[in-house]
Formats: C-alpha cells, sequence, structure tokens
C-alpha cells in the first residue's frame, strides 16, 4: 500500500512540476514578447517624434511662403502701400470692406442696413465691431470688459 501511495505522490509531484514549468516557460515567453513590442513601440515612437519633427518645419516653411505669396496678391490688388498694410493685419479708416476681409478673414456676423444716404454695415470680430458707410471703414469699437475685483 505505502508504494502505491509514493507512486501517488510521485506523480502528483511529477505533474506539478511540470505544469509549474510549462508555466514558467509560458511566462518567460510572455514576457519577452511584451519586451519585443515595448522596443518595438519606442523605436516608432522616436519615428513619430521625428516625423512630427519634420513637418513641423515644412509647415513653417509653408506659412512663410504663403505669407509671402499673399503680400504680393495685396500689394498687386490694393497697391504697395495698402497690400502691405492688409497683409500685416493693420486696420485703418478708409479700408474697404475687401481690404478687412483679405485682412483678419471672414466676419463673425455682418449686419448691413441701406440708409438714404447709403449703406451703413457692421462687422463683428469677437469682441470688436467694425463700421462701414459704402464699404469704407469708417470706425470701429472694442466692448470694454468688466473688471472684478
Amino acid at each position: 500500500m505505502l508504494s502505491k501511495f509514493r507512486i501517488a505522490v510521485f506523480v502528483i509531484l511529477t505533474i506539478s512540476l511540470y505544469g509549474q514549468n510549462l508555466y514558467s516557460q509560458t511566462k518567460e515567453k510572455t514576457l519577452s514578447n511584451l519586451k519585443t513590442q515595448k522596443e518595438q513601440l519606442i523605436k516608432k515612437n522616436a519615428q513619430t517624434k521625428h516625423e512630427i519633427d519634420s513637418l513641423k518645419i515644412v509647415l513653417k516653411n509653408l506659412d512663410a511662403n504663403l505669407k509671402k505669396h499673399q503680400k504680393k496678391l495685396y500689394i498687386l490688388k490694393y497697391g504697395k502701400k495698402n497690400g502691405i498694410r492688409v497683409s500685416l493685419g493693420s486696420i485703418w479708416k478708409g479700408m474697404t470692406e475687401d481690404m478687412l476681409r483679405d485682412s483678419w478673414g471672414k466676419p463673425d456676423r455682418i449686419n448691413k442696413i441701406k440708409r438714404k444716404w447709403g449703406i451703413f454695415t457692421q462687422w463683428y470680430y469677437g469682441e470688436i465691431t467694425y463700421f462701414f458707410k459704402n464699404g469704407k471703414l469708417f470706425e470701429w469699437e472694442e466692448k470694454k470688459k468688466d473688471k472684478k475685483g
């Protein structure tokens, strides 16, 4: 009877050791795979950062090129003095609605009223309102922000 017990214990220990060995091998293989994936991700991350930096340089160059060509376009469209002013985003009394749109982009909102003397237009850019009479800027106003404290 003792010998059957020893055989049973031996079989159980052998199966247990085999299971632990199999688990250990699986764990090591999984750990190795995770380390490999981590290394690949680190390399991919470095490549992506390099690509982003390269694209930032391309974007900067394209932006500079666009500004240069816009300036040339505005000079052709409005003459040298006003074209330069439009390209710099300047605002001045007497500028046209087209000049303001080219300089600042499309307004948030436009109100247009027809009067006996002509057309009165208000252009809204955020907190600033520009007033035009017959297409020429004659005034602007910025809303005052409330000071709390």
